[in-house]
């Protein structure tokens, strides 16, 4: 949808600026569930509404964040690693990202 501007409401400028909607995804499955602290594995996302978030936006990421025990102090959780990596668009319902590495366990 492209974006225009009025100080009057009448009179509309071009920005040149685009905005696109896009249904929030689903996220069905993961493959694999789990892979080596070295990284490098690729995980398949399965779902649906992938295809349109892939159009919309230029970038589309995983997050990859250290899990931390439920005793955690505020101060572990500060220095929480969380790492993002690119996602690719397979099709409609897949998307791929590789593991990064140094992660114990996560989410």
């Amino acid at each position: 949808m492209k974006v225009e501007v009025s100080l009057n409401g009448h009179d509309f400028i071009d920005t040149r600026h685009v905005f696109s909607y896009y249904d929030i995804p689903v996220l069905e499955d993961i493959l694999p569930k789990s892979g080596p602290i070295t990284g490098g594995s690729n995980i398949w996302l399965k779902g649906k509404r992938f295809s349109k978030l892939a159009e919309g936006l230029k970038t589309v990421k995983c997050r990859f964040t250290e899990i931390m025990s439920d005793d955690a102090t505020d101060d572990e959780i500060a220095k929480m690693k969380i790492k993002y990596i690119p996602a690719y668009p397979i099709d409609g319902e897949t998307m791929k990202c590789t593991t990064p590495p140094g992660f114990t366990g996560g989410d």
